[in-house]
């Protein structure tokens, strides 16, 4: 998990995603939809920066290391 901090501003942000299922300043919960997605999509050969990207998150918020982490979510 990481132990990356986002700010206010950028948790507002994220709840706005459909992809989030939850998030406060530390954790993210992805939804069940966008795990599956991001799993298929992986699989398929996309990379994780990639699939965040098309799917309507900002990559400044959210932070390479977590979307390094990513493959973990499901």
């Amino acid at each position: 998990m990481s132990k990356i901090i986002t700010n206010k501003e950028d948790v507002r942000m994220l709840e706005n995603n459909k992809n989030v299922l939850r998030v406060s300043e530390l954790p993210i919960t992805y939804s069940y939809e966008f795990k599956i997605l991001f799993i298929n999509e992986h699989i398929a050969g996309k990379l994780p920066r990639q699939i965040f990207e098309e799917n309507g998150f900002d990559i400044n918020i959210l932070g390479l290391k977590r979307i390094k982490e990513a493959i973990y979510i499901a």
